[in-house]
């Protein structure tokens, strides 16, 4: 770049330094006429600043002005550009745990707030700073953030089989943006045994059909490299002094026993995994997943235009069903639940809460019986009292009646004495 006379004869070895430097710290320094120059202080005598000063479009140099031509200063915010990294934290992004947040919080947040105390930002700063202290104390209580939307931990249980399928969902979508292929496939996998008729499960199938071309071109670039990565090795090794050859091959016997082992342990769990892991020096795991990219594009074409099922309603019956002490609907509902094939873990869950809520009913049945029979005994009780008084007010009646006539008899008698 060509700089004007001017500029060069303002130019030092300390403004080349700083020659494409931001404007971003520099103070305003506003002249008496009017004119501004952004800059910052050098050093002061008691007349002059010596500014390191912008002296055209991003390009600076030392500048010389008089105190007596000064009209004001206007200080920089140093704290503008610091806190421009700040504001890409909200909103924050889905799945993080309680340990990502304060992550964020004592890495950005709390020593922006430190640094700048005096900043235009530092409410900013605060609310931010206590956005991300409610959500990590919902996640730690057993909250969720997903799809931008932070769920309680009550709210997690009475849908727990729906923000179940979309967590996996989205890590299944987070491994296909990665280009981590197999991690996603394998996923996929997982969401397909424990959500196999969920929205989430068909979004995943129709992404995957377009992964797996992506997929098979990778891997088909591999297993052409293999014989010839095998070869570069091989001369590698040939041509290393017997020591270092020694040391480098028990390394590449080190990660192979490693990679060994990972694979025996996939191949034992075919059933779950049907994705092998991958070496660039194993042709045999690269080919069986070739194979598998082919059956999996076939058998997703249909698959995946199968209709959905809302699996997550069944739960959430249950669930409320539960709540509401009402077995004989909870048991309903969790009957065609179990019936979809959910999750093994949300059957081992549900399970003892129906058998709660069971004993819970014949308990309430049986207390209610035993209710019903005192409140019939006492009944019968005073029922038998009743009887008795009626009785005993009859039997007196009939007392005070046959001592009326006998006083009517005793007076007649008397009556009867006297006259004679």
């Amino acid at each position: 770049m060509k700089l004007p006379k001017k500029i060069i004869s303002v130019i030092t070895p300390l403004s080349l330094l700083t020659l494409l430097s931001s404007t971003a710290s520099a103070d305003k320094f506003v002249m008496k006429d009017g004119t501004t120059i952004n800059g910052s202080i050098i050093s002061e005598t008691l007349d002059s600043y010596k500014l390191r000063a912008e002296v055209s479009r991003n390009v600076y140099g030392e500048k010389t002005i008089l105190k007596s031509k000064l009209s004001e200063i206007i200080k920089s915010d140093p704290s503008i550009k610091a806190f421009k990294k700040l504001t890409s934290i909200l909103p924050t992004r889905d799945l993080m745990s309680a340990k990502d947040y304060e992550e964020i919080i004592n890495s950005q947040v709390q020593p922006f707030i430190k640094e700048y105390p005096k900043s235009s930002h530092l409410n900013d700063a605060k609310e931010i700073l206590n956005t991300l202290k409610n959500e990590s104390l919902t996640i730690k209580s057993g909250g969720v953030k997903l799809e931008g939307k932070l769920h309680t931990a009550d709210q997690v249980e009475a849908n727990k089989y729906d923000v179940q399928a979309t967590i996996v969902y989205l890590r299944f979508t987070n491994f296909a943006k990665k280009k981590q292929y197999r991690a996603a496939l394998t996923t996929l996998q997982q969401l397909e045994a424990g959500y196999p008729d969920t929205i989430q499960c068909r979004k995943a199938q129709k992404a995957a059909l377009a992964i797996l071309p992506r997929y098979e071109s990778k891997l088909q670039k591999l297993h052409d490299n293999v014989d010839t990565l095998i070869e570069k090795r091989k001369r590698a090794l040939e041509g290393m002094a017997p020591g270092d050859k020694t040391r480098t091959e028990k390394i590449f016997a080190y990660e192979e026993m490693k990679y060994q082992k990972l694979l025996d342990q996939a191949t034992a769990n075919r059933k779950n995994n049907k994705w092998l892991p991958i070496n660039s020096y194993f042709k045999q795991p690269i080919e069986n997943n070739l194979k598998m990219v082919q059956n999996e594009m076939k058998r997703l074409n249909t698959k995946s235009e199968n209709p959905t099922m809302d699996v997550g309603k069944l739960y959430r019956d249950t669930h409320t069903a539960l709540g509401n002490g009402d077995y004989p609907t909870a048991k309903e509902h969790f009957d065609k639940f179990k019936r979809t094939r959910p999750p093994e873990q949300l059957i081992n869950e549900l399970q003892p809460k129906l058998e709660d809520a069971k004993f819970a009913m014949e308990e309430a049945a049986r207390l209610e019986k035993e209710k019903q029979a005192l409140a019939k005994k006492k009944a019968a009780e005073e029922k038998a009292r009743l009887a008795k008084e009626k009785r005993e007010a009859s039997k007196n009646k009939g007392k005070k009646k046959k001592g009326a006539k006998e006083a009517i008899r005793d007076k007649q008698n008397l009556e009867k004495r006297l006259s004679q």
